[in-house]
C-alpha cells in the first residue's frame, strides 16, 4: 500500500481523481465505514488496540481510493493480465504449502514409526489444518483468497470461451481446489458450495442452457461427499456441531465450534448493553471479555476469543450504526454485479456475506485486504474503457 500510495501521489492529476470518484461514489462506501472507525475512537477507552484495529483496517481506506485513480493501471486493458497474475500467484503459494505440508507430514510420520520421535507428532496439522498455510496467513483467510482464485480462473476460461482446458490450467486448478480441501476453512467450504450455484447461472446464463444449473447443483454435492469421506477428522467435526445443535456445550471447552457458538452468544448480550454506538473501535473484546466471565464461558476467555462473527464484531464497536454501514457496501456490491452482470464481483458478495458470519475479518490485516481489494478490483475489471480513469 506504501508503494501504491507513492505511485499514486507521483502521478498528480489530484482534481482529475477526485471528480472521478465524486462520479463513481460506490468507491466512497469503504473509506465510508473506515472514517466511522475512526470517530469510535472518540468514545473508547483502550486507545492502544483502537489504533491497532485502526491501522489494521487501512486498506478499507486506500485501496478504493487509489486502485480506481491509478493513471497507468488501465484496469479495462489489462485485466486479463492481472487475473493470470493473481492466479499464478495463488497457485504458487499453494503449491508451497502443499508441498512443505508433505514432506512434514512423511517426516513425522516416518520417524513415529520408526521410533525415534517420542512427541505427538504434529506434521498432520502440516498438512491438513491449521499449519498448512502458517508460512503466509491462517488457513480460513488463505482459503478464501483461494476460492477467488478458482473463481477469476473458471472466469477467464469463459471469457475466453476456449473449447478445451490446457494442462495448466488443469493442473493450477487442482492444486488450488486441493488447497481448499486441506485448509479445513469450513466457511471456505460453505462459499465453494454456494459458487458453484454461482457458476452454474453463470454458464446457464452464458450459453442459455439451464441443463447447466442441474449440473452445478452435482458438483455442489460432489464437493460435499469429497470433504465428507476424504479429508480425515470430517466426520468428527460433523458430530461436533450435531453436539451443539443438541444443546451439548462445555463452558470450558475451547473447541472451534463449541467456542464460536459461545462467542456469538456473548457477543449478543454484549451489544445489547450498548445497541446504537458501541463500546467504541478499542473496547468492544475487551467488554466481550466481561461477558465471558460474567457467563463462566472459561474456554473462550482463556483463549481470548473475539466474536468470529463480523457483524457481531462490528456492532461491538459501532453498535448498529456500525453493522449497516458493513452491510452496505455489501448490497451495494451485489446490487452492481447484478445490474452489470458480473459474476466475479457477485461471487466476491456472496462469499464476503458468508464468510463474515464466520470470523471478525476485519480485525485482520488479511480479512481487511479480502474486503477492500476485490470490492474495488472485481467493479473495475468491470467498467468500460470510456469508464475508466485516465
Amino acid at each position: 500500500m506504501i508503494l501504491l500510495l507513492i505511485i499514486w501521489v507521483y502521478e498528480g492529476k489530484f482534481s482529475e481523481k477526485w471528480l472521478f470518484l465524486k462520479a463513481n461514489k460506490y468507491f466512497f462506501a469503504l473509506p465510508l465505514l473506515f472514517l466511522v472507525y475512526g470517530l469510535g475512537l472518540f468514545y473508547t477507552e483502550n486507545l492502544t488496540y483502537g489504533f491497532q484495529k485502526i491501522e489494521t483496517r487501512l486498506s478499507l481506506f486506500i485501496l478504493p481510493i487509489v486502485l480506481p485513480t491509478l493513471v497507468h493501471a488501465h484496469w479495462q486493458k489489462n485485466k486479463e493480465k492481472y487475473a493470470t497474475g493473481f492466479i499464478g500467484a495463488a497457485t504458487l503459494g499453494s503449491l508451497i504449502c502443499i508441498v512443505r505440508g508433505l514432506t512434514f507430514y512423511f517426516q513425522e510420520q516416518s520417524a513415529w514409526e520408526s521410533g525415534t520421535l517420542n512427541a505427538i507428532p504434529v506434521g498432520y496439522n502440516y498438512l491438513f489444518s491449521s499449519h498448512l498455510t502458517s508460512l503466509f496467513m491462517h488457513p480460513g483467510y488463505y482459503a478464501v483468497f483461494v476460492l477467488m482464485a478458482i473463481f477469476v480462473l473458471i472466469n477467464l476460461f469463459l471469457q475466453n470461451r476456449k473449447k478445451h482446458l490446457n494442462i495448466w490450467t488443469i493442473l493450477a486448478f487442482c492444486i488450488l481446489l486441493a488447497l481448499i480441501f486441506l485448509s479445513y476453512a469450513k466457511a471456505a467450504l460453505l462459499v465453494l458450495v454456494v459458487l458453484c450455484a454461482v457458476l452454474g447461472f453463470q454458464v446457464a446464463y452464458r450459453f442459455k442452457k439451464l441443463i447447466y444449473l442441474a449440473y452445478s447443483g452435482l458438483l455442489a454435492i460432489l464437493v460435499l461427499l469429497v470433504f465428507y469421506f476424504f479429508v480425515p477428522n470430517t466426520q468428527e467435526r460433523i458430530q461436533a456441531i450435531r453436539d451443539v445443535q443438541n444443546q451439548q456445550l462445555d463452558p470450558t471447552s475451547t473447541e472451534s465450534t463449541q467456542a464460536r457458538v459461545h462467542a456469538w452468544m456473548a457477543a449478543k448480550v454484549t451489544l445489547a448493553k450498548a445497541p446504537i454506538f458501541g463500546f467504541g473501535t478499542g473496547d468492544g473484546n475487551d467488554e466481550l471479555f466481561k461477558t465471558y466471565e460474567e457467563k463462566g464461558y472459561t474456554g473462550a476467555l482463556s483463549v481470548e476469543l473475539n466474536a468470529h462473527n463480523e457483524y457481531l464484531q462490528t456492532g461491538l464497536a459501532l453498535g448498529l450504526i456500525g453493522i449497516v454501514l458493513l452491510i452496505f457496501p455489501l448490497v451495494l456490491a451485489l446490487r452492481r454485479a447484478l445490474q452489470t452482470k458480473n459474476f466475479m464481483l457477485a461471487s466476491w458478495s456472496f462469499a464476503a456475506i458468508i464468510v463474515f458470519l464466520f470470523e471478525s475479518y476485519l480485525n485482520t490485516l488479511a480479512g481487511s485486504l479480502f474486503f477492500s481489494l476485490f470490492f474495488t478490483i472485481f467493479a473495475l475489471m468491470n467498467f468500460s474503457e470510456e469508464e475508466q480513469f485516465g
